[in-house]
């Protein structure tokens, strides 16, 4: 199962290392990293060199304006060879377990279209805030719920193909 990890950034260099690094340390079988730097003024791109010449996959893609974080994401999208994508924001870090159980979700039930998880609220060092509470909901499938907000943009795993499908 190749994962790509889309991580929309603009500024904030020594966050998107912690970012970057949170993937690293997970150590998949099978990722790519894409940066999709969103007109930074900060250089993005000699982060994603330092972990390219370490032997990652990692891809940077740079617009001149800031278009913002929805446009990153979806350039992300169309770079990504993966089956899986995983939204990563540039501020924020992978827990070790995190992504592996939305893996074995998958492997559970192969007709998901996407899995998500909750989050831990970090501080500017990314470490957990307010006690390591979980923020998010279980899912429902009650009209009011769905189109309410029940993960956060990293809290998702989903198939590559879903996303094209709905857009």
């Amino acid at each position: 199962m190749k994962i790509s990890i889309i991580i929309p950034a603009h500024n904030r260099v020594g966050l998107l290392y912690e970012a970057i690094d949170s993937v690293i340390r997970l150590k998949l079988d099978s990722c790519e990293i894409l940066v999709c730097d969103d007109g930074s003024t900060e250089d993005v791109a000699s982060v994603c060199k330092a972990f390219a010449d370490k032997g990652y996959d990692i891809t940077h893609s740079r617009t001149e304006e800031n278009l913002g974080a929805q446009v990153a994401r979806n350039r992300g999208m169309d770079l990504a060879h993966g089956e899986f994508l995983l939204f990563l924001d540039s501020d924020d870090a992978l827990s070790e377990e995190g992504l592996p159980d939305l893996l074995k979700a998958f492997e559970y039930d192969p007709s998901l279209d996407y899995v998500y998880g909750k989050v831990i609220r970090a501080n500017e060092r990314l470490e957990a805030r307010q006690g390591g509470l979980l923020v998010g909901e279980a899912f429902s499938d009650a009209p009011r719920k769905i189109a309410g907000y029940h993960w956060h943009t990293i809290g998702a795993l989903y198939r590559k193909e879903f996303l094209q499908r709905v857009g």
